[in-house]
């Protein structure tokens, strides 16, 4: 019974998440390549293109250094692991798990993250407050309806990772999203109840300490690496 009660506070924290401002980055353009072209010379490299009839490739910018033309690209922001060795079979297994709890967890809390995207795009167009709560009821009724036979199916490991990983995402704790939406007074029943099974709404990510190996999985399953 306390497992399905703590299931359940893990569905309507993920639904509460979506219907607010988010204070994570914004990918739209990140780490792109840079294709406007500075030239150092006074002949524009696009015409120079032009001329010679190359009509592929992409134009970067360039820097000519000792008479060499180098190309100057931008590139994407990546980590390197080290292949991990693990001294025990019980350190793999332990490994092994938390590998399979954050790829169960993880794409929920990106589904989230481009729901709260959709949805307060959405919200901008009304006037009123009472419109705005009659769209939130809508939505929370169509996503009732899509995501919480699946939520349901977390394991309570699982949903402690989601509610971590809903702080990478927005910024905010868990805790701070319910409260925005229902008050002090639920947060502090929902955190009361999270806390009879070792969880807290209140946990925040960090990715350089505790949650260190939780972010190295996340870059290779955004890698394509496992």
């Amino acid at each position: 019974m306390l497992k399905l009660i703590m299931k359940d506070i893990f569905c309507i924290i993920i639904l509460f998440f979506i219907f607010f401002d988010s204070d994570g980055q914004d990918s739209s353009g990140k780490n792109s390549f840079n294709t406007n072209i500075h030239p150092t010379t006074t002949d524009s490299l696009v015409n120079q293109k032009k001329r010679a009839g190359i009509t592929t490739g992409t134009t970067v910018m360039a820097k000519v250094i000792d008479g060499d033309t180098l190309a100057i690209i931008t590139l994407k922001e990546f980590s390197v692991y080290s292949p991990r060795v693990f001294k025990t079979e019980k350190e793999a297994n332990k490994y092994g798990r938390l590998l399979r709890d954050v790829k169960a967890a993880y794409p929920y809390s990106k589904i989230a993250s481009e729901k709260l995207k959709e949805y307060n795009t959405a919200l901008k167009g009304f006037k009123t407050e009472r419109e705005r709560k009659e769209f939130l009821k809508v939505a929370e009724i169509q996503m009732k309806a899509e995501f919480e036979n699946d939520l349901k199916n977390l394991t309570i490991r699982q949903g402690r990772i989601l509610i971590k990983l809903i702080d990478r995402e927005t910024g905010n704790s868990s805790y701070d999203l319910v409260k925005d939406l229902k008050g002090t007074f639920s947060a502090f029943m929902w955190q009361s109840i999270a806390r009879l099974f070792g969880s807290s709404l209140k946990d925040r990510y960090n990715a350089d300490e505790d949650d260190k190996m939780i972010e190295e999985i996340i870059i290779l399953i955004e890698k394509g690496d496992v």
